[in-house]
């Protein structure tokens, strides 16, 4: 769950798997990477959706900190928040283990390169599981290996290394959208068409409305509008999951708005 004004009296949230819609929308209109087979990318697009299905059960009873109010992804406990990725994992392997090794290897990117600040012991927690994506991720390589053309495609070490910093820059970017984490300059090349390069991304005024500019660009549509599906609370304590629950499924849903330009 994404709190975007997590202090308000009345917070407005976004579930993680329309966050993800978002960064499926993306990936729809990116200019497919050509070394990358067209089958591969279509898999590579659903595994872009589905990237936080592991949230769909915790969202349905949503955890509560001490004072009744929503924990999002940033507030989790890590022992919840690594159950989730499992959770996510093992439901969309079940579909396709290509899309279970893009989410596995997106969580253990995460957990190299953004340390959550907790206690010792949840950072051997989150150790641990770096150590238990490295051998999931590699146990579902030696599979697809084993597997189609596609599949052994998909899991060509280039063809994989792309994958993962797309489906990583995706999520980045809406969450910077939403203003969950800070718009800030990219610093890994992203693969579209035959070019490689590292994206600018500057909001143009406020004024204007929200809408940013993108070079070089990397979309195969003259200008992409994206959206968000929100919701808007009505109180921000709870008396239990259930009552959190209620209060989210009847919340008025809105569309937050951005549109990309080229630079």
């Amino acid at each position: 769950m994404i709190l975007l004004d997590a202090d308000a009296a009345a917070p407005t949230v976004v579930l993680q798997p329309d966050h993800a819609t978002t960064c499926e929308q993306m990936a729809l209109a990116w200019d497919w990477p050509v070394a990358l087979p067209m089958p591969v990318w279509d898999r590579f697009v659903q595994g872009t959706r589905r990237h936080d299905d592991g949230w769909r059960d915790v969202e349905k009873a949503p955890l509560l900190g001490s004072s009744g109010q929503l924990l999002g992804f940033k507030q989790m406990p890590t022992q919840v928040h690594i159950d989730i990725w499992r959770r996510g994992i093992e439901r969309v392997g079940q579909d396709d283990r290509y899309a279970a090794l893009l989410i596995a290897q997106h969580a253990r990117y995460l957990y190299v390169n953004f340390p959550r600040e907790d206690t010792p012991e949840d950072r051997q927690l989150a150790q641990d599981f770096i150590t238990e994506m490295a051998y999931q991720t590699n146990d579902l390589i030696d599979r697809l290996a084993r597997g189609s053309e596609a599949d052994r495609a998909a899991v060509d070490p280039f063809n994989l290394a792309m994958a993962r910093r797309l489906l990583s820059f995706f999520d980045a970017f809406s969450l910077m959208l939403l203003g969950a984490l800070p718009m800030q300059p990219l610093v890994e090349p992203i693969d579209y068409a035959e070019h490689r390069a590292i994206l600018s991304i500057q909001p143009i005024e406020q004024a204007q409305g929200a809408t940013l500019r993108v070079r070089p660009w990397p979309f195969a549509v003259a200008q992409l509008d994206l959206t968000t599906t929100a919701r808007k609370l009505e109180k921000a304590v709870f008396s239990d999951p259930d009552d959190a629950a209620a209060a989210i499924a009847d919340a008025p849903v809105t569309d937050l708005k951005w549109t990309l330009v080229r630079g």
